[in-house]
């Protein structure tokens, strides 16, 4: 279930988009090459960089959160994550 919240950095505004859309999800994990997290990307990011015109083909790494709410244990993640999970 996880897998389809997950994309790279170097994915477009379209790619994230089609994402988003494919799973009626409204945030993504943005990964590096070795699977960490470093950022986030919500449908509130994309409608910012659609009203400053950014173009479909750039690289999402340039809209995201680079400092999302880490979960320091399972129950902790468990605890913000359950409710968007569950939707």
């Amino acid at each position: 279930m996880l897998d389809n919240l997950i994309i790279s950095g170097h994915a477009t505004l379209r790619d994230a988009l089609i994402n988003m859309t494919t799973h009626r999800r409204g945030l993504l994990f943005i990964v590096d090459e070795e699977q960490h997290l470093v950022g986030v990307l919500s449908d509130g990011d994309i409608r910012r960089a659609l009203l400053q015109d950014v173009n479909m083909n750039s690289p999402i790494e340039k809209m995201m959160n680079l400092n999302p709410i880490k979960a320091s244990s399972e129950q902790e993640a468990f605890f913000y994550w359950s409710p968007i999970l569950t939707y």
